[in-house]
């Protein structure tokens, strides 16, 4: 069932806030998934002022939108690609399950 409740998208990113999570996606007109690695944990995600930094999503904007916006450690979603971390836009739709690793220690 995809992560579409308030309650589930207030879980998903009270733990992406937290630090890092697996997040398992559904991948388009595929029938194969993909785990994510990927947070909101402030620390280590582009501060304000950066060209890369994006606002914090707030619970009502991911329902509206059917987005969430993350930081993962591999954004390409291809395993032939070079793997490069950035921002990533996910459907929530997409999203089968998810689990909260740890915190991401700051030393």
């Amino acid at each position: 069932k995809p992560t579409g409740s308030r309650i589930q998208i207030n879980n998903l990113l009270n733990s992406l806030e937290k630090g890092l999570c697996k997040i398992t996606v559904k991948r388009i007109n595929e029938n194969s998934t993909r785990e994510i690695y990927c947070t909101r944990q402030q620390n280590f995600t582009p501060s304000k002022g950066s060209s890369n930094y994006r606002a914090r999503d707030g619970v009502e904007s991911v329902i509206r939108d059917k987005n969430i916006l993350v930081w993962a450690l591999d954004k390409t979603l291809n395993e032939k690609e070079k793997r490069e971390s950035g921002w990533l836009k996910i459907k929530t739709d997409q999203i089968l399950d998810y689990s909260f690793v740890g915190e991401i220690p700051n030393n």
